[in-house]
């Protein structure tokens, strides 16, 4: 049964997919920094202060919390992942078992039940309840 084995490698390659996101959020959102706003007019004016430079505020934050570093991590972990899904998936694609044809044809391939009762030798019915069994072993 490859399918579970699929699954566990897909859920991990989604994991990895959240971290990426969540570092490409804060890069953003640093970035941000960075933009134009707009002029406030209901402030006193107030001559003096000193000027800030936003663009060097926004490396600085950045080294800090090392993002370009972080990226680069994460996108070859996120590429490592993405390999072992397509070489599971292409096993569980040659694998002989029925469950693991039916789950690669419902999860994967997006087959009504209708559809796979058409290449595998079992019926509608039988297919419905191995289904069941699958969702009730990769929950």
């Amino acid at each position: 049964m490859l399918y579970i084995e699929h699954n566990n490698y897909k859920n991990k390659y989604l994991e990895a997919q959240k971290k990426y996101d969540e570092i490409l959020s804060k890069k953003e959102k640093l970035f941000s920094m960075t933009q134009p706003k707009a002029t406030t007019f209901d402030k006193e004016r107030v001559s003096g202060g000193t000027p800030k430079n936003i663009f060097e505020e926004y490396l600085i934050a950045k080294e800090e919390n090392k993002i370009d570093e972080q990226l680069t991590e994460i996108k070859s972990i996120l590429e490592d992942r993405g390999k072992l899904l397509s070489i599971k998936e292409s096993e569980l694609r040659l694998s002989k078992d029925w469950h693991d044809k039916i789950y690669t044809y419902y999860f994967i391939d997006r087959l009504s039940s209708y559809k796979i009762e058409k290449r595998i030798p079992y019926s509608q019915k039988q297919i419905c309840n191995i289904i069941n069994k699958i969702k009730k072993n990769i929950t």
